[in-house]
């Protein structure tokens, strides 16, 4: 692998990690504003909304949050 590819490759996985921090501080935020227990579709929606704005520049990452968003509702 070309050192292009392996830095290109570790600038998304960067950017997925900050996109998915990001997320999980949104989330628990609206849960400690909600005081109580989490509500699954809430959550699935919150995925859902993050998965949004992968759709232009990840779909395939997009897709396999959109389907964990899917699951995670399917569990209640």
């Amino acid at each position: 692998m070309s050192h292009a590819i392996a830095q290109k490759q570790f600038g998304l996985l960067s950017f997925r990690i900050a996109g998915l921090k990001a997320a999980a501080q949104r989330l628990f935020a609206r849960q400690v504003r909600r005081q109580g227990p989490p509500d699954r579709a809430s959550e699935a929606e919150d995925l859902r909304r993050y998965a949004q704005d992968f759709l232009g520049s990840d779909p395939r990452f997009a897709a396999e949050l959109f389907a964990a968003a899917d699951r995670h509702e399917r569990l209640s």
